[in-house]
């Protein structure tokens, strides 16, 4: 089994701008709304992406612009419906984080502070811990959440048990506290099977979904990532050992796998980039499509062999990622080998 360390990592991002908060951003005063999208792609390193716009809005936006899982939310000067805004709304899922890791140009803790200094408001931040040491026992943990067990300034609280559609029948259980349009929602649930993830023994984990005033605050905190995960998550919530003697909960001792699991996330200093899960398909549709027009582009000047061994010619390694892909794809055959046949085919000579 793999072993992997405990992390803290963003797992969805929303925030909008203001027309005022786009034209500091990107110091220019004179932009128009549809300047002003192409302006904020390029200041986020996202320009290369393919992009598709006119798509419909789910918010008061006249349309949407979307690249992978990806969008922006935007309004045409020309549309002055009443309760349409002006600006500019983005949003990220979860893999729509690991797509501006990976290609964006900056990283996401410093698109965070740019919001903020720009005056712009952040909508949505996800923040999840993943344990994968067992810190936490979604079984013990729906247990006590079923009994009450705990203290909350969250006032709804969920344990579900869903039956896996496989022929395990392994139960997936989430635990919730707080409701989904709340300033905060606290979900844990288990990964390991959601993921099918047979490579890791334990993997659950612990979301904190901030709104509004919560997310900003999170992001204006100066404290490490870890310390401040754990005192939202011991502000609005404790697990706790009953005591039948004491109708008072606040009383009753924390749960010792609580206090384990608020030590451990606190210790986390920093937050974690998380490797966005490369396959072959995700490499194809980069080359063909997010990159098709500087690719197309470079073989037009150089021709197909000049472009070939511009490629070739660089002696550095394969990144892993690529590597895991080409090991995938080409089972049996050597890798180094067939780099070396296109270095030989595709040379130019002078």
């Amino acid at each position: 089994m793999m072993q992997r360390d405990n992390i803290i990592l963003y797992d969805w991002l929303t925030f909008s701008l203001s027309n005022e908060s786009l034209r500091l951003l990107l110091d220019n005063a004179q932009l128009s709304d549809f300047e002003a999208l192409e302006g904020l792609q390029i200041f986020l390193g996202l320009n290369e992406l393919q992009w598709q716009y006119l798509l419909a809005s789910r918010l008061f936006y006249t349309y949407r612009a979307s690249a992978g899982h990806i969008s922006i939310h935007y309004s045409l000067d020309s549309d002055e419906r009443p309760g349409i805004h002006r600006g500019i709304c983005v949003e990220m899922s979860g893999a729509g984080v690991r797509e501006f890791e990976e290609f964006g140009s900056r990283s996401i803790e410093d698109l965070l502070q740019w919001v903020v200094d720009v005056g712009g408001h952040i909508a949505r931040l996800d923040v999840a811990y993943d344990d994968f040491d067992g810190h936490i026992d979604l079984v013990r943990m729906s247990e006590q959440c079923r009994r009450f067990h705990f203290t909350s300034r969250l006032k709804a609280c969920r344990w579900i048990g869903d039956c896996d559609d496989s022929d395990s029948g392994q139960v997936a259980i989430t635990v919730t506290h707080g409701s989904r349009s709340s300033r905060l929602f606290i979900r844990c649930y288990d990964k390991k099977l959601e993921r099918h993830a047979d490579d890791v023994d334990h993997w659950v984990r612990l979301e904190l979904q901030l709104r509004d005033d919560d997310a900003m605050g999170f992001i204006m905190n100066s404290e490490p990532i870890g310390i401040k995960f754990r005192g939202v998550l011991a502000h609005y919530l404790n697990y706790r050992d009953e005591n039948p003697s004491d109708t008072n909960k606040r009383r009753w001792e924390l749960s010792r796998w609580w206090v384990s699991l608020l030590d451990d996330v606190e210790a986390i200093s920093i937050y974690t980039k998380k490797d966005t899960e490369y396959n072959v398909d995700r490499l194809l549709n980069y080359v063909c499509n997010h990159n098709q027009a500087s690719n197309l582009a470079a073989v037009l000047l150089l021709g197909v062999d000049g472009f070939m061994n511009s490629l070739t010619v660089r002696d550095k390694p394969l990144p892993d990622k690529y590597k895991r892909v080409l090991e995938a794809e080409l089972a049996g055959q050597n890798i180094l080998d067939k780099l070396a046949k296109l270095r030989s085919d595709y040379k130019v000579h002078d």
